[in-house]
């Protein structure tokens, strides 16, 4: 696992190419690992519904 991720980063320092892309070409990996270590765990315990922001979020036409 430690050396797709250091892959990845090595492909998205070269060329700015993001977890999404890495998708596209084929990597298989975590993204939740993977943000772990590039950006730091996200505190999800401190997300809560926001009933208003899911509302104009479902709102937007999507093509």
């Amino acid at each position: 696992m430690q050396s797709s991720i250091n892959e990845c980063l090595t492909l998205q320092g070269l060329w700015d190419i993001n977890g999404w892309s890495l998708k596209a070409f084929g990597y298989d990996f975590d993204q939740g690992d993977y943000h772990s270590f590039v950006h730091g765990r996200l505190t999800y315990e401190y997300l809560k519904p926001n009933p208003v922001l899911r509302s104009l979020l479902q709102y937007i036409a999507c093509p």
